[in-house]
């Protein structure tokens, strides 16, 4: 189950890129951030995750739907395998065949809400991640919660275009999670 949720984890903080700034103090910073705020709706994501001991990169692709009113975002895989997660500011909840019923995963605050923060794009909701800017369009952040820190080492996360975004995290085992967010125009 915590490799699981190391993965969302990866897939959220991905969405977000690196001189050091605290997004409190630096206008700039704060605008980036900004940028990544996702609107309601629905999109697409493919995800690679790259571990040390492979040579070639885990793929999987899928749909989200956000729904800021509910605070609530859907993350499903639809290939290789289907699994559906469920996430909130309260808890993550997930569902591995269509039929079947939603199982609590976990409802740890520092977890559910860094992941809900991260897919929902409102970044400076989250307190704990120190924010850099990296390029114009990039933004990279740095754990200074040492509960987070346990799982995620790095974020960042750049802004393709208007409706793509492009987020890549690593875990503390050195793992890279890479997610391509396509939403609908």
């Amino acid at each position: 189950m915590l490799s699981r949720l190391n993965a969302v984890i990866l897939v959220i903080l991905s969405l977000l890129s690196a001189n050091v700034f605290s997004a409190e103090t630096d206008p700039q910073i704060q605008n980036q951030l900004n940028a990544f705020a996702l609107n309601d709706g629905h999109g697409t994501f493919i995800q690679q995750k790259k571990f040390k001991l492979l040579t070639r990169a885990i793929e999987s692709n899928g749909e989200y739907w956000i729904d800021n009113q509910q605070q609530q975002i859907i993350w499903q895989t639809n290939q290789p395998v289907f699994n559906r997660l469920v996430i909130t500011a309260d808890a993550v909840k997930e569902q591995n065949k269509p039929d079947s019923e939603l199982k609590l995963l976990t409802q740890q605050p520092a977890f559910t809400q860094l992941l809900y923060s991260v897919f929902s794009g409102r970044l400076t909701d989250y307190p704990g991640i120190v924010w850099q800017s990296e390029t114009d369009h990039c933004i990279q952040a740095k754990m200074d919660n040492t509960q987070l820190a346990q799982f995620v080492s790095q974020i960042q996360l750049c802004k393709l275009s208007s409706n793509n975004t492009q987020i890549r995290f690593f875990d503390n085992s050195q793992t890279e999670t890479l997610i391509k967010l396509i939403a609908d125009k």
